[in-house]
């Protein structure tokens, strides 16, 4: 866990407050490709409090909720990105990739005490999030070896035995790519 002081300020986009972060600068196609990027750092400032299911319920037809309307241009932006997430999935899957459930729980206190853990069900705001990071991530990988710069990270093999798997999926209605080559594998 981290320290309060990075994990609920240094690091955090708090409103208001000037922001020294990261950027990841991507150019996303219509089709879900990812065009031109670039990292570079910058300040930034959060102008709109907002809440993931808030805005996940205005996404599928509710009400806006407050902090959007306040900000010029910001609904047109979060549609846009909500597109733009939703091509870059199906891309994704299109090519391959796979479709992991993680369950998160949140505790429910009663006073100083855990009473018991919520389900964090998944809704579209989310998804933005996650989906945005999945490119990121990539656009950073590709940044920093581009550059010779070292950093760690996770790569995944194609599973052994691929032939089976796609076999015993088909026979329980699921549709897997036929041969998934390495360099596919390794950018999702």
């Amino acid at each position: 866990m981290l320290p309060e002081k990075l994990s609920t300020s240094l690091t955090s986009l708090n409103f208001n407050e000037d922001r020294l972060a990261i950027v990841v600068e991507m150019v996303i196609g219509a089709d879900g490709s990812l065009g031109d990027s670039n990292v570079y750092r910058a300040r930034v400032r959060n102008h709109a409090k907002l809440a993931y299911n808030s805005v996940a319920a205005w996404l599928d037809g509710g009400a806006m909720p407050p902090g959007i309307d306040g900000v010029d241009g910001l609904a047109e932006n979060l549609r846009l990105q909500d597109k733009a997430a939703q091509s870059m999935k199906d891309l994704r899957h299109a090519q391959g990739a796979l479709s992991l459930e993680t369950i998160e729980a949140r505790p429910v206190f009663e006073g100083d005490f855990i009473r018991s853990l919520q389900v964090e069900e998944r809704n579209r705001a989310k998804d933005i999030i996650e989906d945005f990071m999945i490119a990121a991530n990539g656009v950073t990988v590709r940044y920093l070896s581009s550059r010779k710069i070292a950093s760690i990270r996770r790569v995944v093999r194609v599973p052994k035995r691929w032939g089976r798997i796609v076999e015993i999926a088909a026979e329980h209605g699921f549709r897997l790519p036929g041969s998934p080559d390495q360099k596919r594998w390794r950018n999702f």
